[in-house]
């Protein structure tokens, strides 16, 4: 399967996706499209039994691209509600997920990161989740971050819009392993 946003390789029992967006693999509506053939052919037709998913030249993802949004128009509540779905499928998928985050995960790829069962950063990792800084919150990461930090560190997170580094992500669990950078 080929894409313009992503990459989808599978290898004994694990696929791996490649968030492949260019420059900081910003989250799109074609990534977000692409992310939904890809968890079609892993629920319908892999023999995956993990999913890895991760980023390209040491940026996990920047999150939405809003330049899919337009400013002039009423906020795109359909486009979020797919974005949420898509997290969603793949916070279900029926084999284990682990995401390796190398350098920056914000906003929808923090929480393309809390999907994952389990995450594994280095030390090039930063994590925020800048929308309240962008006049909303996060939407469902607020509740799957507090199911790892806990209510009060969520709450700090999401409102001062924290730029978490990757020793206090594995201090608050967030993280799971910390590995070096390649």
């Amino acid at each position: 399967m080929v894409f313009e946003t992503l990459k989808l390789t599978e290898e004994d029992g694990v696929a791996t996706i490649t968030l492949s967006n260019g420059s900081g693999n910003f989250i799109n509506t074609k990534m977000i499209l692409y992310l939904t053939a890809v968890c079609d052919h892993l629920e319908d037709s892999s023999g995956a039994k993990t999913v890895v998913i991760t980023g390209e030249n040491g940026c996990f993802s920047e999150g939405v691209d809003f330049r899919d949004f337009h400013p002039d128009k009423p906020m795109d509540i359909h486009g979020f509600n797919k974005w949420e779905k898509i997290c969603r499928r793949l916070e279900n998928l029926p084999m284990t997920t682990i995401a390796i985050v190398d350098g920056p995960a914000i906003g929808g790829g923090f929480q393309m990161a809390l999907v994952c069962d389990l995450r594994i950063c280095t030390e090039r990792t930063t994590l925020q989740l800048p929308e309240a800084h962008l006049g909303f919150i996060p939407g469902m990461a607020s509740f799957r971050l507090a199911k790892y930090v806990g209510l009060g560190h969520a709450k700090r997170i999401i409102i001062t819009c924290a730029k978490i580094g990757h020793i206090e992500a594995k201090e608050l669990g967030i993280m799971d392993y910390i590995a070096e950078s390649s």
